[in-house]
């Protein structure tokens, strides 16, 4: 297994480009689903995750007593780390059913990320308590994709 040496900043702004891959992936949706109700979750799913950026950007910008924490350094899975959420661009002929699953499977795997981020113990309690606060974001978009995917079949 390939380990990698990352700091918890690395690990930040990767997690950071995760959130916007997911953003843009939301607004890709957007300009090919028709269906109102789940045009609406993309949207509100889309805010989220530009909410989820925001929140880690905050992280990279603490007072200089928990800079020191962004040096350290944590031991991760390298390359199941970095390929863990490829993006596949949407095809503008993309069923509404391709969109959602494809959402599905980026949450699931944002998800399972975050949940690895938790459990790395070099992390302070602020980063730590984020990445936790954000997998459970994550469970919820999970929950919400589910239903609307459970709607159309």
């Amino acid at each position: 297994m390939h380990m990698k040496a990352l700091t918890v900043q690395e690990i930040v702004e990767y997690a950071i480009k995760i959130e916007q891959e997911s953003f843009t992936f939301y607004q890709s949706a957007a300009e090919t689903i028709i269906d109102e109700r789940a045009l609406k979750i993309i949207h509100v799913l889309a805010d989220e995750e530009m909410t989820h950026i925001n929140r880690l950007r905050e992280l990279l910008h603490m007072p200089k007593t928990t800079s020191l924490e962004m040096v350290k350094v944590a031991t991760v899975e390298g390359i199941h780390f970095i390929n863990m959420i490829p993006t596949n661009p949407i095809s503008k002929s993309a069923s509404r059913q391709e969109i959602l699953r494809e959402a599905l499977a980026r949450e699931k795997k944002t998800r399972d990320l975050y949940k690895r981020m938790v459990e790395m113990a070099t992390m302070s309690p602020p980063v730590q308590d984020t990445f936790q606060a954000l997998e459970e974001q994550e469970q919820q978009h999970v929950i919400r994709v589910e239903a609307l995917i459970g709607e159309t079949e």
